[in-house]
């Protein structure tokens, strides 16, 4: 989606206990007042999670259709997750084609107790829930849009990791 506004403000303190919902109205009368004060009136909204417990792989895999990809991937997701996927929710993006194989991104194994608690956040706050992504995916997205045809490295920093990422007409 296209972003014609935006405007931050601190994430209360309590918003979130062991990735669960706790206390949200002040999140969300800080988000009413941040609408208003910026006459946004869409409640459409993404959320791009960052978290720890969220893991990305990119993967090849053989060339099925697009339909099929689903299936495959969930049919191996232990080689992928080793994790409980009674628990977590997988999501992918194509990547690349390469010859008789293709690479993907295995964007999300996101623990399904945290996506539940952003559609419930979502719906306290009356948003139309969009999307959900993981802030590497949606920063990877960004990045192949907007720069166009070059060689760069896109550097994100913050308190306990950095992350950087090449990216060469627009492939990473």
């Amino acid at each position: 989606p296209k972003i014609y506004k935006s405007f931050s403000f601190q994430t209360p303190d309590n918003l979130f206990k062991e990735e669960t919902l706790a206390d949200v109205l002040p999140f969300k009368e800080r988000l009413d007042a941040g609408l208003e004060e910026h006459k946004i009136k869409t409640r459409k909204a993404v959320f791009v999670l960052a978290s720890s417990r969220i893991a990305s792989r990119d993967v090849v895999i053989p060339h099925v259709k697009e339909n099929r990809i689903r299936t495959l991937l969930y049919a191996n997701s232990a080689e992928y997750f080793p994790v409980d996927l009674e628990k977590y929710q997988l999501s992918y993006r194509l990547l690349d084609e390469v010859l008789l194989n293709q690479g993907v991104k295995l964007g999300e194994g996101s623990p399904k107790e945290m996506i539940d608690a952003y559609k419930s956040l979502a719906k306290v706050c009356l948003l139309t829930l969009v999307d959900l992504d993981y802030i590497g995916n949606a920063a990877t997205q960004l990045l192949e849009k907007n720069i166009k045809n070059d060689l760069y490295a896109a550097v994100r920093l913050e308190e306990d990791t950095t992350m950087i990422t090449i990216v060469r007409e627009n492939k990473i």
